[in-house]
């Protein structure tokens, strides 16, 4: 399967609850099928009026969403080549491998969140090999899916989810201090801006050795915007909280709402199996 396939499938698969019909009051009749009502037919984001017989259409509606899902696919795809290292490329939650009663308990919570996110942050902790940044890319794409069959015409910053590495995060923030105009953003009010308030924002390699105490500074700033303005957060760590608390501090760790420890063994051969 290739990548693109992979993605098709999935929006396929999550746009199934995204149609809607309004029908019309007048009834009509097909000499093929009977008495039919004609509707708008609503679909990621798109309208088109049924007024003849739904049934004899079938192939033609079918065709029509087909489509707009072609579109997305193309999009979703684009940017999960941008973001996502090809090692992650077809991970998901369903693909999570969880032989024990700990890891699908772990499995649950994270579906959990990613059922309800709104003003929750979530930070998985653990050992190396044990599938935390296949579970925060699978976050990624899920919730960039699921963005783009719910709005496809809104791509602004504010609203797409956001995936990068604690290291780069700082990175693109100290870029702006230089002033030469070669980094991505052209403030640091305007790098910290995008990241506090992207759709929902995964960091990992949380705890990576930091140079300085701005460093430490710029990743704080962006997680207490987050917990204020209610924006949802994944961050990864190989750390143990204990290794982590005098990194972040207890009030930064105090923002997340839940904490997921991965203390079993690596599993990595089983998970990319």
């Amino acid at each position: 399967m290739t990548l693109g396939e992979f993605v098709k499938a999935m929006c396929r698969k999550m746009a199934g609850g995204k149609e809607e019909k309004r029908f019309f009051k007048e009834e009509r009749e097909c000499t093929l099928h009977g008495k039919y009502t004609p509707y708008e037919l609503s679909f990621l984001g798109n309208k088109v009026k049924v007024e003849s017989c739904p049934s004899c259409r079938e192939r033609e509606i079918e065709e029509w969403k087909g489509w707009y899902i072609e579109g997305i696919s193309r999009v979703a795809e684009s940017f999960i080549r941008q973001n996502v290292p090809e090692r992650f490329w077809f991970a998901s939650i369903s693909s999570y491998y969880t032989p024990t009663l700990r890891m699908k308990a772990v499995k649950n919570r994270i579906l959990e969140f990613i059922a309800k996110p709104e003003g929750k942050a979530l930070l998985l902790t653990g050992n190396p090999g044990t599938g935390k940044s296949h579970i925060g890319y699978a976050i990624y794409k899920y919730f960039l899916v699921l963005h783009l069959i719910s709005d496809p015409h809104l791509l602004s910053p504010q609203s797409l989810p956001v995936v990068t590495s604690a290291l780069d995060l700082v990175r693109s923030v100290k870029g702006t201090w230089y002033g030469n105009g070669e980094g991505r953003f052209d403030s640091e009010e305007e790098a910290l801006f995008y990241y506090s308030s992207a759709g929902i924002l995964i960091i990992d390699e949380v705890g990576v050795q930091f140079e300085t105490q701005a460093e430490k500074l710029i990743l704080t700033e962006v997680i207490n915007r987050r917990y204020n303005n209610l924006r949802p957060l994944v961050a990864i760590s190989n750390l143990s909280l204990e290794e982590l608390t005098p990194i972040l501090g207890e009030r930064v760790l105090d923002r997340f709402s839940e904490i997921l420890k991965f203390d079993w063994q690596s599993w990595r051969e089983k998970i990319y199996a």
